[in-house]
């Protein structure tokens, strides 16, 4: 019996062996069945961006600055004479011509006084003229011709004061242009060298601005400037440069320069804030890219550029730029695609797809 089992037992060890070797067959067929797609690397998209090339034209560099808007001819009106407000001819708002009558002053006292002195007048020279005649006959001295001949030149220069003092009663114009203050109401005892009214021309605006001194080297007279208002949304008005001030105020560093401002339609008025952009620099044939396809790395203005399929960095140097964009002078080619849509964040040598 011993001998009979030995056999058996050698058989089913036999067995299991070979029952174990095809498993592991199997394992490692299956392994390597498996190994190759497990190896593969997922294939990365290309990412989507959009282009333009640069373009040939025209940009110019302004320098910005604020002023308020003044009248080139603005004057106050004063009393030349003292007396009651008898007529008031105009208000505030009222468009005057030069010479119009403004208000009068009471001057009943002043035409008699005016008429005194006519009337003497034309009795001296009356009387110089019959003592004149008998100067020629020789019926009087010349000592008393002269003495009426004086009379008489005072006479006629106490006639023109007269005259003058009632001229003053009425407040006439001194400008054409608008009524914008008035200081007095009828009946006020209005006393010599009192303000009375404030006219203003406003069809000739001018402003004054005051430039840092480092800028002054870009201005001259008659540059071109643009000006535009909160009060006149969506509007632009021209001007130009008129003067410049030959010093520099030491105690704020800036340069003080009037332009003369356009305004056909009216739309302007005197004490209006308005911004200022001085045309300084114009470049007709510069190399434009859109500012918004440049990006700073480390202060450093760079683009990125679709080459072969792919993103490429490329550094470039900057001249003019305005509000859309900016020119280039150095760093890309008019053949070149900038990418102005995808740029953010990118990476050079990231695949790219340009889409329209």
């Amino acid at each position: 019996m011993p001998g009979l089992q030995l056999p058996r037992l050698l058989a089913a060890v036999l067995f299991a062996v070979a029952c174990l070797q095809t498993g592991c067959d199997r394992t490692s067929d299956a392994a390597k069945t498996a190994s190759p797609g497990a190896a593969t690397p997922e294939k990365k998209e290309a990412v989507p961006v959009k282009t333009v090339r640069p373009a040939r034209g025209p940009i110019a560099a302004y320098l910005a600055s604020t002023a308020t808007l003044e009248a080139r001819r603005r004057v106050d009106v004063f009393a030349q004479a003292a007396g009651v407000l008898r007529e008031l001819a105009v208000e505030e708002g009222d468009r005057v011509e030069e010479g119009r009558l403004l208000a009068r002053l009471d001057d009943d006292e002043l035409r008699l006084a005016e008429e005194k002195a006519r009337v003497n007048h034309q009795k001296l020279e009356a009387d110089l003229a019959r003592q004149k005649s008998m100067l020629e006959q020789k019926l009087i001295p010349p000592e008393k011709y002269d003495d009426v001949r004086f009379q008489y030149e005072r006479s006629r220069v106490e006639w023109k004061e007269a005259q003058l003092a009632l001229t003053r009663c009425r407040i006439l114009a001194p400008i054409t242009g608008t009524v914008v203050a008035r200081e007095v109401r009828f009946g006020d005892l209005i006393a010599r060298n009192a303000k009375l009214f404030t006219i203003s021309d406003e069809a000739s605006l001018l402003c004054k601005a005051y430039v840092p001194e480092k800028e002054m080297q870009r201005l001259k007279s008659g540059q071109p400037v643009l000006l535009a208002s909160d009060a006149a949304p969506g509007k632009e008005f021209r001007g130009a440069v008129e003067l410049l001030s030959p010093v520099v105020d030491p105690t704020t560093g800036t340069q003080k320069i009037q332009i003369a401002v356009e305004d056909p339609r009216h739309d302007l008025r005197a004490g209006m804030f308005v911004s200022l952009s001085i045309l300084t620099e114009v470049h007709e044939a510069a190399l434009l890219v859109p500012k918004k396809a440049i990006l700073y790395e480390e202060n450093r203005p760079c683009v990125f550029v679709a080459q072969d399929g792919v993103a490429v960095r490329r550094p470039v140097t900057l001249a003019l730029a305005d509000k859309e964009h900016a020119e280039v002078t150095e760093g890309v080619g008019e053949n070149d695609q900038i990418l102005v849509v995808g740029q953010n964040g990118l990476r050079e040598g990231v695949a790219v797809r340009i889409v329209e």
